[in-house]
């Protein structure tokens, strides 16, 4: 495959947050936000839509804030045990919130605490 149809293939993931089954709001992975049901989000999720969607800035902001929002619901490495439960499912001990958000995304950042998850 070549680096054309990667670039393609991730300008098309899109990443739903869902509260229960309500869908509240949708990143892409080029940082496009929308925002369907504010009353519903997060409230320590800050994205912002941007109708021109050629704001770099505004894209970069969501994607980091999208990729912390995740990454704060991975168990975290102070917890007992949290280091070989990460090593039991193959997921590295990861340092940036890229890679922790990367871990959340695949169990879709269900956490015990809340409602909200997130599907591709």
């Amino acid at each position: 495959m070549n680096s054309g149809n990667m670039n393609q293939k991730k300008t098309r993931i899109v990443y739903e947050i869902l509260h229960m089954e309500k869908i509240v709001a949708s990143v892409s992975a080029t940082g496009n936000a929308r925002i369907y049901n504010e009353q519903f989000m997060p409230y320590d999720l800050y994205l912002e839509e941007e109708m021109a969607e050629n704001d770099i800035d505004t894209m970069m902001n969501n994607l980091i804030n999208f990729y912390h929002w995740c990454a704060s619901r991975v168990l975290s490495l102070d917890r007992k045990y949290a280091k070989e439960l990460l090593n039991s499912i193959g997921a590295s001990q990861a340092v940036t919130d890229k890679d922790r958000a990367n871990i959340s995304l695949s169990y879709h950042c269900v956490s015990l605490t809340d409602v909200f998850w997130v599907r591709a």
